[in-house]
């Protein structure tokens, strides 16, 4: 009998123990619900992924709905670009902003941080989308071009136009956005933009031991509409090499020093499959 009152009392101590422990942690179906967002959604204004898109539209001008309605309208679009990622949270609004770019729409990208000069800075948003003033948006780049996406607004754009500019290729902002200029691709060069004499000056930048240099400008001609400056170039050594614009995708530049590129169109001869014969029609002054 001694035995079993030892035994039975063992069993006890072993239940009370496994008892205690399972009032220590949490149900089973509790450990599986997902941990709630460390950051909500709360600076976007009440009601936004509601609003149809007229009225999106119509809060575009509210500074204070700007955002949300920007938003909205990237949602309706069905699209995920780099400005509004689907899990978006406050932090990320923070740091959006939209520009207005007057008769041709809005812009909403992320807005840059302080400016380090005393003179004030053009208006530039990373990694925008445009919009149109019927709500239409436009992503104009994806993947890692768009990460390098930079939109400078102007503040005459009667006379100097809003510019799109990634590591290879320039836009006019339009929406929808208008090719410019393309640059093929190299190791050692990319796009950028410079503020010179308070314009946005398109750029052809070489990495160097040194940082960053300008291998050549692009000045927007006011009466031509178009970019001039080289469509080829040889570069500093280091790095040496050259780099070139692809003329063919480059329907605004007006091809001015530097070197000719090789051309990259098809002669016109090559049009004609070889062996074929080709007839020409000729008609007389008295022909009717």
């Amino acid at each position: 009998m001694g035995e079993r009152h030892l035994i039975a009392a063992v069993a006890l101590l072993l239940l009370a123990a496994a008892d205690g422990c399972s009032r220590n942690q949490p149900p089973a179906a509790a450990t599986s619900q997902p941990a709630a967002p460390s950051e909500g959604l709360t600076l976007l204004t009440p009601g936004w992924d509601a609003w149809t898109r007229d009225e999106a539209v119509a809060r575009l001008p509210d500074a204070d709905a700007a955002v949300s309605a920007a938003l909205r309208l990237v949602r309706l679009a069905e699209i995920e670009p780099l400005c509004a990622p689907a899990d978006i949270t406050d932090r990320t609004v923070r740091q959006l902003r939209v520009a207005s770019l007057a008769d041709a729409g809005w812009a909403l990208g992320f807005a840059p941080g302080a400016a380090t000069s005393a003179a004030p800075a053009a208006l530039r948003l990373a990694a925008p989308v445009l919009i149109a003033t019927d709500g239409t948006v436009h992503r104009i780049a994806e993947g890692a071009e768009e990460e390098t996406l930079l939109l400078r607004v102007s503040d005459r754009p009667d006379s100097y136009p809003h510019l799109l500019v990634s590591a290879r290729r320039v836009w006019l902002a339009g929406p929808p956005p208008q090719a410019a200029l393309q640059l093929r691709p190299a190791v050692h060069v990319r796009l950028g933009i410079v503020e010179e004499t308070g314009l946005g000056r398109i750029v052809v930048l070489c990495r160097s031991p040194a940082g960053p240099t300008v291998a050549a400008r692009y000045a927007w001609d006011v009466y031509e509409q178009v970019f001039v400056g080289p469509a080829a170039e040889r570069l500093p050594d280091p790095p040496g090499g050259r780099f070139e614009l692809d003329l063919d995708a480059s329907p605004l530049l007006q091809p001015v020093g530097g070197e000719i590129p090789e051309p990259t169109s098809q002669p016109a001869a090559e049009f004609f499959p070889r062996g074929v014969p080709i007839f020409f029609v000729y008609r007389s002054p008295d022909w009717r």
